[in-house]
């Protein structure tokens, strides 16, 4: 298991951009990675590495503003999500309904949600739902070989 990530776009300008047809994530899912605004994850290596890649991007990416926390202790807030666009969020699996809850009250309008258990993933959308967000799609990932674990990647869009 792992902590949660939530990945914040905003551009500013075209709040339409975001493109969330087909969501295998590194494959279909084609937000305009350039408009990448904040990170929030609680694992200080996953964020090093992140910063990382962002420094060697060569100006491809703007400056990222990275936020250790702990989501499922202390969610980012409806106000503090205020000025993003779209969003990705991989929970661990027990899910993060308090984080659903603060995205579903937020003004984000495009949102991947990545999933490894489908009942934790069941009870988080249903507060997206519930304010305004329609599953446009699901994908099932079988990624574990020779397991019966399966990924699911939810499109969702209000």
């Amino acid at each position: 298991d792992h902590d949660a990530f939530l990945l914040l776009f905003g551009s500013g300008a075209n709040r339409d951009d975001y493109h969330l047809k087909n969501v295998t994530p590194g494959k279909d899912f084609t937000p305009q990675w350039h408009d990448l605004r904040q990170v929030a994850e609680g694992d200080t290596e996953m964020l090093t590495a992140l910063k990382k890649a962002s420094d060697g991007a060569g100006g491809a990416l703007k400056e990222i503003s990275i936020l250790r926390r702990d989501l499922l202790r202390t969610p980012l807030s409806t106000l503090e999500m205020k000025k993003f666009d779209a969003a990705v969020i991989d929970p661990p699996r027990s899910g993060a309904r308090q984080q659903a809850e603060q995205i579903a009250r937020a003004p984000i309008r495009k949102l991947a949600y990545v999933s490894c258990d489908p009942a934790s993933f069941a009870r988080d959308i249903k507060v997206l739902i519930e304010h305004g967000f329609t599953l446009t799609k699901i994908t099932p990932v079988d990624q574990f070989r020779w397991s019966p674990h399966i990924e699911l990647v939810g499109a969702f869009e209000r």
